[in-house]
């Protein structure tokens, strides 16, 4: 298809047309050359520049884009007085924006752009505003001037067929919910129109060659150049810019296809007067439900003018609870993100909106994700009560600290719904039932026998592998179980506990020392390394989980020994640590080496396989881990998934060891019973025979959870 044959309007107002998919994303899907003036240089304008530009970036097309730069007064001195060269002060100004890229979506469409610098797909040049004198101006001197207010773009198909648009776009990147764009288009086909094209290739053509006389252009400085290209991927197919895309029009929503316990969930929690916990096992899709419950909710009580607040323990599930809003709500709704580390202009944003009037004919909602631990931070909840608070992952709650927080912000909101697969806080029934006092009982559970029977999660093979402790680690199990009998009675009860304060400072520092020892125990990697020797070739996308940077380095040793090379490793040290999944979801890479980082919320259902080199003593931990590989890709059950398990128990099987030995066998057994791989029971006949513990203690003992 050529431009000719797209349906293009004359005109677009962004307050009525969805700009994005009925102009930008046909129009550069068919061309192979796109001009672009684009205003000031800011990370937002180049992401701006950016949108839809995705399957242009397929048809090999070759991008010109001009930037303004929005100096400051300061700058304009300095060049003045002879202390800067300008292109030294614009250097500066450009590479301060990209060092400070904090918006993903802002981020990812930067990197494109890096992508098409670093494959000559892309060439970039800079305009300055010049006086009389041929000095730059400050941008006070310049309003309305130059190129403040060129807004241009000209595209060109395969055919030779050109399309321009200019006009007053005021674009911004804020999730393309501020955007108020207005532009004409004119197109080389239409006689009367062939004109104005000509006029705006013109005007880019006099700028891109510095011939215009107020304006100064030079190229791109080698250093933003660089920048852009060390920014950019490898491979532009490890960016999922279609993501971005997702955005529906005003009042358009995804198609929703339920499953039958998905239905029965929001039916349950509307029969309830909106108000329960799910208790939905990992990966059977408990954000999609409480996703449904909002829009039955929408539905039934009303269609605008809410605030929902949706809560979570760590601002990774902020960020994802955002990403799958977009699916959900229309682009006049307003969606944010409130956690410690964002920057204090979009903290300031959130609290500004937050307490937004919606006048009589505001049509759009207000969507806030936000951290448990920065509730107490945030004031505004006094001016403006939540409509409908989103607990996820409730369990993490129960503390008496944040309960009461909870309590004390938000203790008169009539409609909530908490989520969790284990809403039931291990050995501390204070803090469970403070959580099931403020978000209701338990008015669903779907478990993970159902969902594998339903096909919501795959089947797996569960393989266990003992290591002994050496000597040396033998012997500091021994010390630090003697002083820590010392403080409390030596059970399993204690080592997995949620309650606050079950333990002294000093006995827990000791516990958490043994069981670092125990996590770390060096014949482990022996066991590791006979597992990929033995399927190196047959282990898919597959997730090692380790404990500390000391033992990843030791499996990447093992790793690069036996000649593994398709890993990364993912972890809180890693900069770019979005990029990595992306390579490991997007099967670039079979192993991905994961310290305290895949645990909640990531969302990974391409994984097959999962060693568990190191894990908790709490059920919660491994439970989730689990999780992570037994998701199922939308419309396709997996293959069974492989589970590797390595425990670690000490060489002599005392009975002051029965608390250590109790936490990994509840593990073990807990995986067995919902494994296709009973047989592995028969690992553990030695151990259960020296503690006189029976099947059905284990039973009741994991049911009892």
């Amino acid at each position: 298809m050529s431009l000719k044959d797209l349906h293009v309007r004359n005109a677009y107002d962004s307050d009525f047309d969805d700009i994005l998919n009925d102009f930008y994303i046909p129009a550069l899907s068919n061309s192979i050359k796109y001009k672009r003036l684009a205003g000031f240089f800011t990370s937002s304008s180049l992401a701006v520049a950016a949108k839809g530009l995705s399957k242009f970036i397929a048809n090999g097309g070759h991008m010109e884009l001009i930037c303004g730069a929005k100096l400051r007064k300061a700058d304009v001195e300095a060049i003045k007085e002879g202390y800067e060269k300008p292109a030294r002060v614009i250097e500066m100004m450009m590479m301060e924006n990209l060092e400070k890229l904090e918006d993903e979506f802002i981020r990812d469409h930067v990197r494109a752009l890096g992508w098409m610098v670093a494959n000559n797909k892309l060439q970039i040049k800079v305009a300055v505003v010049v006086d009389a004198n041929g000095l730059a101006m400050d941008r006070e001197n310049v309003e309305k001037q130059g190129i403040f207010h060129q807004k241009v773009g000209i595209l060109e198909d395969a055919e030779g067929n050109k399309m321009s648009f200019s006009g007053s776009d005021n674009e911004t990147a804020s999730a393309w919910q501020a955007n108020i764009e207005e532009f004409k288009v004119f197109r080389s086909w239409k006689e009367y129109e062939k004109g104005y094209l000509n006029a705006d290739l013109e005007r880019f053509e006099k700028f891109w060659k510095g011939t215009s006389k107020r304006t100064r252009v030079v190229n791109v400085p080698i250093a933003i150049k660089d920048k852009l290209i060390e920014m950019a991927p490898d491979n532009i197919e490890e960016l999922d810019l279609e993501k971005w895309l997702k955005r529906k029009a005003k009042g358009e929503k995804k198609k929703i296809e339920l499953r039958g316990y998905q239905k029965e969930a929001v039916e349950r929690w509307l029969e309830n007067g909106k108000r329960g916990v799910f208790k939905m096992a990992t990966g059977t899709g408990k954000t999609f439900t409480a996703l449904i419950c909002i829009n039955s909710y929408l539905e039934k009580m009303k269609r605008y003018g809410n605030r929902i607040l949706i809560i979570v323990p760590q601002k990774n599930l902020a960020e994802q609870w955002k990403e799958d809003l977009l699916d959900f709500t229309s682009e006049n709704d307003f969606i944010f993100t409130y956690y410690s580390e964002i920057s204090s202009d979009k903290k300031r944003n959130a609290r500004k909106v937050w307490i937004k009037d919606f006048g009589d004919d505001g049509q759009f909602n207000i969507y806030l994700c936000i951290t448990i631990d920065s509730l107490m931070g945030f004031q505004h909840f006094k001016a403006k009560r939540p409509d409908l608070v989103i607990g996820d992952e409730v369990h993490s709650y129960g503390t008496k600290n944040r309960m009461d927080t909870l309590n004390e912000r938000l203790d008169d909101v009539k409609y909530v719904l908490g989520l969790s697969a284990t809403p039931e806080r291990y050995y501390d029934p204070e803090g469970t039932q403070r959580t099931f006092n403020y978000f209701g009982p338990v008015i669903f559970e779907y478990g993970i026998k159902e969902a594998q029977k339903d096909g919501a999660l795959s089947n797996y093979n569960y393989y266990l592998s003992i290591a002994k402790l050496t000597e040396e680690e033998e012997e500091r199990v021994r010390d630090l179980t003697k002083k820590i009998g010392k403080g409390i009675a030596i059970n399993f009860e204690n080592e997995i506990s949620e309650k606050d304060n079950i333990l002294s400072p000093s006995v827990k520092t000791l516990m958490n020392q043994r069981a670092k020892v125990i996590k770390k125990a060096r014949n482990k990697l022996s066991v590791l390394r006979r597992i990929l020797e033995e399927n190196k070739n047959k282990l898919k996308q597959c997730i090692v989980y380790c404990e500390d940077s000391e033992q990843l380095d030791a499996v990447q040793r093992v790793f690069e020994e036996l000649k593994i090379d398709s890993y990364i490793k993912y972890h809180s040290g890693v900069l770019k640590r979005d990029e990595a999944l992306n390579l490991f979801k997007r099967s670039n890479c079979r192993f991905i080496l994961s310290m305290h980082c895949l645990d909640q919320g990531v969302n990974i259902p391409s994984c097959e396989s999962l060693i568990l080199l190191s894990s908790s003593r709490n059920p919660r931990e491994y439970i989730q881990r689990r999780g992570r590989v037994l998701r199922n890709p939308t419309n396709r059950i997996k293959p069974t998934v492989k589970i590797y398990d390595i425990l670690a128990f000490p060489q002599q099987l005392e009975e002051m060891y029965r608390g250590i030995i109790m936490a990994q066998l509840l593990r073990a057994w807990e995986f067995i019973r919902c494994s296709q791989s009973p047989e592995e029971k028969m690992k553990l006949e030695e151990i259960l025979d020296k503690y006189n513990i029976s099947e059905g203690d284990l039973d009741k003992m994991v049911e009892g959870w």
